[in-house]
């Protein structure tokens, strides 16, 4: 009744109201030490933020009935009672709600008194809380993640057998620091920052602000090398999202590449989906370098995909060439929305803003996102039927082929620079050498 008129609810709703309790609350950081510990796996530097959990949470009704249905024993505590990731967690958790049932049904405060004292309640391991509504409280739900990576173990895939064993593979030393014992130059002169390795695309950002020295090796290897599984790491504002900008500008310039040169601009329909209608099938040349970013982390995500398309990371240089080219600018600042079907379907827009210089990159997930990113694709097809692509656009294909030619050229030759002033700094190097060899030689000669 304090809880009631304190946070001002009415006879009515207070029909729907109840308690939550959550028992032994604990430090996660503590499971992930266990299950380090217990399978053998190095600390590794990640963006975690730490957090309190909870074992098990238990609800009732505005009359303290117990409700059965509702608690929710967590994974993570099981662990950390156990020590073991269970073989059936649900199993677990049904016996665990039966037999909780069963108490409350012979007494609600000798069974509380019973969860009290198994768990040592504290200030500091206990919470609970008023819940306005039961019906639409927080829903508590299990790892979606569990089944998905139980199946894809069954699932023989070189990329998913390397990342559940990892990589097995010759490493290579990247040490770029002077002053390391491992210091190794070699590697970066003799592959790794040739000229031939570095992409023929840029993202329009600040052109005095060049990446940094590991950000350009790691440029170069996700452009270059044959492993597909990469990870770059590091503390937040290193420039991970800089120099993934860099990979996503070459990988387009690449599929661009690919388009100029077919033959036939159109995609034709190849692949059957209902009745007579058929879908064009991109080129793989062209759809393997398609880029999704995914991460565990949805912060992560929405922060490289919202940032993208913002104009204010584009050189003032740029901005009126994007401008020019109109990457689809006033749908990429539009709200989209959808009315109608077949022949009748009808894309409304309404401009919110002039953030964006384009569509560059949408974000997934939700069905919100997921909505919005068909509508802006639906947009984009309608933009495209109404201007003639096909017609217009020889003029580009020939221009984009000139530059593309003319960087290339230019690059190569700073490959042949760089292969001799290679060349030359190992024979300053072994010229060094044979006149120290020479010089030591005559001081032997003296003494004799």
């Amino acid at each position: 009744m304090k809880q009631k008129e304190q946070q001002k609810v009415s006879d009515k709703f207070f029909k729907k109201s109840g308690l939550v309790l959550y028992f032994n609350i604990f430090d996660f950081q503590e499971v992930v030490e266990l299950l380090r510990e217990k399978y053998k796996i190095a600390k590794t530097y990640e963006e975690v933020s730490k957090s309190d959990k909870f074992t098990f949470s238990i609800y009732f009704d505005n009359e303290l009935n117990f409700l059965a249905d509702k608690l929710f024993y967590t994974m993570s505590g099981y662990i950390r009672q156990h020590g073991e990731l269970p073989k059936d967690f649900l199993k677990v958790e049904n016996v665990f709600r039966e037999d909780l049932n069963s108490k409350f049904e012979e007494g609600f405060h000798t069974t509380i008194s019973e969860l009290f004292h198994k768990y040592h309640i504290s200030a500091e391991n206990f919470r609970y809380a008023f819940v306005k509504n039961l019906d639409n409280g927080d829903v508590n739900l299990h790892s979606f993640f569990i089944e998905d990576l139980n199946k894809a173990k069954t699932i023989t895939n070189e990329n998913l057998n390397r990342y559940f064993i990892g990589f097995s593979g010759h490493r290579h030393n990247l040490d770029g620091n002077k002053e390391s014992v491992h210091f190794n130059p070699r590697i970066f002169e003799t592959t790794i920052l040739q000229p031939k390795f570095y992409p023929l695309g840029r993202f329009p950002s600040n052109p005095g602000f060049e990446l940094s020295f590991m950000q350009q090796v790691a440029v170069n290897l996700a452009l270059n090398d044959k492993n597909d599984i990469r990870s770059v790491n590091g503390p937040p504002g290193t420039g991970k999202t800089t120099l993934l900008k860099d990979i996503f500008a070459d990988l387009v310039v690449q599929q661009t590449a690919e388009i100029v040169q077919l033959s036939d601009k159109r995609i034709k329909g190849s692949l059957v989906y209902w009745k007579d209608f058929k879908l064009g099938v991109l080129p793989h040349s062209i759809s393997d370098k398609n880029i999704v970013v995914t991460s565990s982390n949805n912060g992560a995500v929405q922060n490289i995909v919202k940032e993208l398309p913002k104009k204010e990371t584009i050189a003032g240089d740029f901005q009126k060439l994007l401008d020019e080219a109109d990457y689809f600018k006033e749908i990429s600042n539009s709200k989209l929305t959808g009315e109608g079907f077949g022949q009748n379907r009808e894309i409304k827009s309404e401009l919110l803003h002039e953030e964006n210089w384009g569509v560059f990159s949408l974000e997934g997930g939700a069905s919100t996102n997921m909505n919005k990113l068909l509508l802006t694709i639906e947009a984009i097809e309608k933009d495209l039927e109404d201007h003639d692509q096909a017609n217009t656009g020889e003029s580009v294909y020939q221009e984009f082929s000139r530059l593309y030619a003319e960087l290339k050229i230019e690059r190569d030759k700073m490959q042949d620079y760089s292969g001799k002033m290679y060349a030359l700094r190992k024979l300053k190097t072994k010229h060094k050498e044979e006149v120290f060899a020479f010089e030591q030689e005559e001081k032997r000669n003296e003494q004799i």
